[in-house]
This record gives structure tokens, sequence and C-alpha cells, in this order.
């Protein structure tokens, strides 16, 4: 079981809250808006962009898992054809990140 909120998530019309589907109606993230002025800020495009990259965290998460037990099956098959610690160091890293494990 995962501990994140399952997807699809999507995106106030406005575009900067993101949902999911809690019975609540509660938003899962808010993107803060801060002007270009103050120190660090980043234009609204910008932030829509962060916005829109939140909301594809749970089809980006499953389409990885996926990948990684394709990538395995394949490695089984085809001894030697894939290099297993490539897939352990950067694809299962991201996994084990976006999972909080």
């Amino acid at each position: 079981m995962t501990k994140h909120t399952q997807g699809p998530w999507g995106l106030s019309d406005d575009g900067f809250v993101v949902f999911g589907p809690a019975p609540d109606g509660w938003g899962i993230a808010q993107i803060l808006l801060y002007d270009r002025k103050t120190p660090g800020g980043i234009d609204k495009e910008e932030q829509k962009a962060n916005a829109k990259l939140i909301v594809a965290a749970p089809e980006l998460l499953e389409a990885l898992e996926t990948a990684v037990r394709w990538l395995r099956r394949l490695e089984t098959e085809y001894k030697g054809c894939l290099n297993e610690d490539a897939i352990d160091k950067h694809l299962m890293k991201a996994v084990v990140k976006a999972k909080g494990e």
C-alpha cells in the first residue's frame, strides 16, 4: 500500500491547487505564488509548470515502476542484456525517493 494519495490528480482552474480523488475534496498541495522581485521568486508560468509536474507524479511513478518490472524481466530472460546495477542506481533510486522509503 502506498502512502501518497492515489491518482489521478488534477489541477484547479487557476492552476495553483493540486487535487486528488479525496472524498473530502481537500487539495493535496498548493503552489505558492511569489512575485519575481522577491528572493527566489519565479513567474506564474513556471509555477504553473511546476504544478503540472506535481499533478503528473502518480502516473510518472506508476510508469517508472512498470518500466523497472519489465527491465528486470528482460534481464532474467536475457542474462547480461541490461546493467542491473544501473536499474538499481538510477531507476529504483527515483522510486524509493518518490515513496519516501
